[in-house]
């Protein structure tokens, strides 16, 4: 698993008679559908409804990766911090573990651990690397 796989999921925009968009995010396992009036807020739709189908599954079933773009595809560019929080948290599911459990492991409370997995917060770097280190798989970021 990568950062690539959830930094840029691939979307297709349609038009629609009526005005606005209907948008089409494909990832891995199938595809997540929104729309918006404009085209920019279709876009800003898309990558909020990446995040809101993530915090559903998260802890219940793997985040789906992003899949091959399609010649036509619009790129809904996840931030990287984000990106990062989607592979701990498939990370934490495949090794089995709880938030509450490895705030114990990593001797903090359980609510600061959850501000750091949380989507909706911004989390820095080291922060997220320790996390990783915890659950055992060490953060590599590579050129």
């Amino acid at each position: 698993m990568t950062i690539n796989d959830y930094l840029i999921y691939p979307a297709r925009f349609v038009s629609e008679d009526v005005g606005g968009y209907s948008v089409f995010v494909r990832h891995e396992l199938g595809e997540w559908c929104t729309q918006g009036d404009t085209f920019e807020q279709a876009k800003e739709m898309a990558l909020s409804l990446i995040i809101d189908c993530a915090n559903f599954v998260a802890g219940k079933e793997p985040i789906p990766k992003a899949c091959e773009p399609q010649e036509g595809d619009v790129q809904i560019f996840v931030p990287m911090d984000l990106a990062l929080k989607f592979m701990l948290r498939n990370a934490m599911l495949e090794e089995r573990w709880r938030v509450s459990d490895l705030a114990h492991k990593m001797n903090c409370t359980p609510q600061r651990l959850f501000k750091v997995v949380d989507f909706g917060r911004a989390s820095k770097l080291e922060l997220l690397a320790q996390v990783f280190e915890a659950i055992g798989r060490p953060l590599k970021i590579e050129c």
